[in-house]
């Protein structure tokens, strides 16, 4: 058995680019051949084993690109297309397994069809609802809340909801019909992988009907330390991207109402936001994996406010491995990691006042210390590991390469239909 594993980054830049990369590392080091096919150059270090081998296929970002010719490789990336089709040929499809983390910034659905015409189950990780949803994040981000129309209906496509303005909605939308085309003609090559519960109940309902579906959750790269003493530390923490639809200015907000300490690490456009919100805050830039434990490390509770319907949240887990109690939004995956009143609270982060009431709760010593202590034994009581998470990648992996097998575009049998099970 072989992995083809296809994404825009070979570098940790989020967390679908830290899954994707973790994953493959761990497929390799159980002796199986990965070839990491990238859109853009930068190889994260975890990729140089003797199994795996990094392939750059020499594309940009399209957003970095003019408008018109961003809006044509957006939409239909002829040269992705071109390539992983003659990179493919050098692999039997019949032992070969092709894996999707991430395919909007730089591949196109393009990538996708030069895939299923090659005749090549793949499969698709869902970090976001790219897959259905126009703009990736079923997120209306004029109106700063959940969206709730179907995808691609009337109402979707006249809608304004990108972050980026009217011209890139159409630019999103005409990518939506390519890829909902490309997917209804993959037939049972096609897999997709939701990463929590939470995130296959809004996912599934995006999707065409047909698609298989399972769950495999996230691997947690993180080495057991101490537990931080989080009685002992005064700042509600917030890590991530400072963009509107991930709610920092929100903590920001409540933290400077309750007169609490408040600390950001981050990159983003919205930095600005915060200030304004908690002028007395502190704003890190993002930083390296040591940073990120230093940040952890004077945290009392971790703040998760996302508005989006986020499919995770790492750092939740990153979190809790080190004793940090998390105050996490309702409307994410990373609900599904939290005893409410246990290991943290469950919030509604478009309610100050409930948000506000979580922080009055773990401001009390004695909660925090608690919670913490929850937190650190809980999860490593079943930790995420890489290696529980490869054995569902894998298992999944010999699963369909043992189904029926499927003719290409020229002539597809109807797909079935799995529901959402954990692997």
């Amino acid at each position: 058995m072989q992995a083809v594993i296809i994404s825009d980054f070979a570098e940790v830049n989020g967390g679908a680019a830290k899954v994707a990369v973790a994953s493959a590392r761990g497929i390799a080091e159980r002796g199986i051949r990965v070839t990491y096919l990238h859109g853009m150059p930068a190889v994260d270090n975890s990729l140089r084993h003797p199994n795996i081998t990094p392939v750059c296929l020499g594309l940009t970002n399209v957003w970095d690109e003019r408008p018109l010719k961003a809006a044509l490789q957006a939409v239909w990336n002829l040269e992705a297309e071109r390539r992983i089709s003659v990179i493919l040929k050098r692999f039997d499809r019949r032992d070969t397994v092709v894996h999707f983390h991430q395919w909007t910034k730089a591949l196109s659905p393009s990538a996708i069809r030069a895939v299923a015409r090659a005749g090549f189950h793949h499969v698709i990780t869902m970090h976001d609802y790219a897959l259905g949803c126009p703009n990736g994040a079923y997120f209306n981000y004029a109106r700063i809340a959940p969206c709730n129309l179907e995808p691609m209906s009337l109402a979707c496509m006249t809608t304004q909801c990108d972050f980026r303005g009217r011209a890139h909605k159409l630019v999103r939308v005409a990518r939506q019909l390519r890829a909902n085309g490309t997917i209804g003609r993959a037939g049972n090559l096609l897999s997709a992988i939701h990463v929590t519960p939470f995130s296959a109940e809004i996912g599934a309902a995006l999707l065409p009907r047909g698609i298989r579906q399972r769950i495999v959750g996230n691997p947690i790269i993180t080495t057991r330390a101490a537990a931080v003493e989080v009685r002992r530390n005064k700042h509600f923490v917030y890590l991530g991207r400072f963009t509107k639809e991930k709610g920092p200015a929100l903590l920001a907000g409540a933290a400077s109402e309750g007169g609490y300490s408040a600390a950001f690490m981050g990159a983003g456009y919205d930095d600005g936001t915060i200030r304004k919100a908690n002028p007395s805050a502190l704003v890190l830039d993002w930083g390296s994996t040591a940073d990120v434990a230093r940040f952890l490390a004077m945290a009392r509770c971790l703040v998760f406010p996302s508005l989006w319907y986020e499919t995770h949240g790492l750092v939740v887990s990153e979190a809790l491995s080190r004793g940090v109690p998390a105050i996490v939004s309702r409307m994410t995956g990373a609900r599904d990691l939290i005893q409410n009143g246990v290991n943290g609270l469950v919030v509604d982060p478009r309610n100050k006042s409930d948000l506000l009431r979580c922080l009055n709760v773990l401001a009390n010593d004695s909660q925090a210390e608690a919670m913490g202590k929850n937190a650190y034994e809980l999860y490593w009581r079943n930790p995420p590991s890489i290696d529980s998470h490869v054995d569902s990648i894998l298992k999944i992996y010999r699963e369909i390469l043992t189904s029926s097998p499927e003719t290409t575009e020229a002539g597809l049998r109807p797909r079935q239909l799995s529901q959402a099970s954990s692997s």
